[in-house]
């Protein structure tokens, strides 16, 4: 089991500008790979819904980090799901014997 490695707020204390456009899931981008470069893992990120994005989970696999996190109210898929070989044609179990 390995422990948290990093736990910072999103920002970087107090902020005194509205100047900075960058969303909490970039925060988080930023920290992550930058947690990885330092460590040089690829990093498992287990997080909220919020985190489970197209924008979030595009940035964590174009580099090779996985993330575990309940599906968004808002998530659709886009891949039919693949039926395991073992099920039968009409769904209903094994084969019967003869």
């Amino acid at each position: 089991m390995s422990p948290p490695c990093a736990g910072l707020a999103h920002s970087r204390g107090l902020i005194w500008s509205n100047r900075d456009t960058r969303t909490l899931l970039d925060k988080l981008a930023l920290l992550l790979f930058s947690l990885a470069g330092i460590v040089d893992r690829k990093l498992l990120l287990v997080a909220d819904a919020y985190y489970a994005s197209g924008k979030m989970i595009t940035k964590l696999l174009g580099q090779g980090h996985q993330l575990v996190t309940r599906a968004k109210s808002n998530a659709v898929a886009y891949w039919p799901v693949q039926v395991p070989r073992a099920v039968a044609a009409d769904g209903q179990g094994s084969t019967a014997k003869k």
